[in-house]
């Protein structure tokens, strides 16, 4: 049984997802410049498996990737005249998902129902989202959980037998 939109929205935010270009991009599947949507013909299973990836994260809305997706678009895919440095810097002006987060509840006590990442944010971004809503989805169990890396750790015989090599005994 389907819910719908407005039936989500007043259950609380709603988490979209759409950054599957950059995403992709980042991974090897398509072209930064023309940023055509190849992918689904060149690579589908990529695309394939990136929909679960967003939804474990819990993202709620899914968006079709239809970026630039038309024949002429596809016909031009290498033309010259793209700006070379255009959408593919873009990795110094992403939100940590740390930022995400903090946006995402930010928006939420604006009144914002619906928040959503696109190009640049990945399924991680959408995961810090979710838990910082109070959510806790399927890949919440794959959460950073720094307190267990060794220089974190604050009892000091756990520290030291954290760092010697198992040999030492």
């Amino acid at each position: 049984m389907s819910t719908s939109i407005t039936e989500r929205l007043l259950g609380g935010t709603v988490l979209g997802a759409g950054g599957y270009v950059f995403e992709l991009e980042r991974r090897g599947y398509i072209k930064a410049g023309p940023f055509v949507a190849e992918v689904v013909l060149d690579f589908p299973d990529a695309l394939r498996e990136l929909h679960p990836q967003f939804l474990r994260a819990g993202a709620d809305v899914m968006v079709a990737l239809t970026y630039y997706a038309h024949r002429e678009k596809l016909r031009n895919v290498g033309r010259p005249g793209d700006p070379p440095d255009g959408p593919v810097a873009l990795d110094p002006c992403a939100c940590s998902r740390f930022e995400m987060a903090k946006f995402a509840l930010q928006a939420r006590e604006l009144g914002v129902d619906y928040v959503g990442i696109c190009c640049g944010a990945g399924p991680h971004h959408v995961r810090a989202m979710a838990e910082a809503l109070g959510r806790k989805v399927p890949a919440s169990k794959y959460s950073p959980s720094m307190d267990l890396r060794p220089m974190f750790l604050t009892d000091v015989s756990a520290k030291d037998a954290a760092f010697l090599p198992s040999w030492t005994g």
